[in-house]
């Protein structure tokens, strides 16, 4: 704030109509609703509609794993789970 970058939001597309998305917001700006309005602003420009958004989280990141499951971008499923990580897609609806 001020003129100094708080979050970054970077997508890669990975495949035909996926993108996987990596997110970070500065400690201290956590919990601010910083990473909801990144997601937010970016995912539903045109450019996004029909894509499907892979997030990887750490197991112990319950933080970011309640963000996903509680946005309004699209359905948001668990699409593979392990010790290490898990992969979260969120399914952006196409354009009518």
């Amino acid at each position: 704030m001020g003129g100094v970058p708080v979050g970054l939001l970077n997508l890669v597309a990975a495949g035909d109509g996926l993108v996987e998305a990596g997110l970070l917001v500065a400690d201290t700006w956590q919990r601010q609703g910083i990473a909801t309005h990144l997601l937010t602003t970016e995912l539903t420009r045109r450019r996004w509609a029909g894509w499907t958004v892979r997030a990887t989280v750490q197991p112990d990141n319950l933080a970011m794993q309640a963000l996903l499951q509680r946005q309004r971008l699209g359905p948001c499923r668990l699409v593979s789970a392990d010790r290490d990580q898990l992969d979260y897609d969120i399914v952006l609806p196409a354009l009518a």
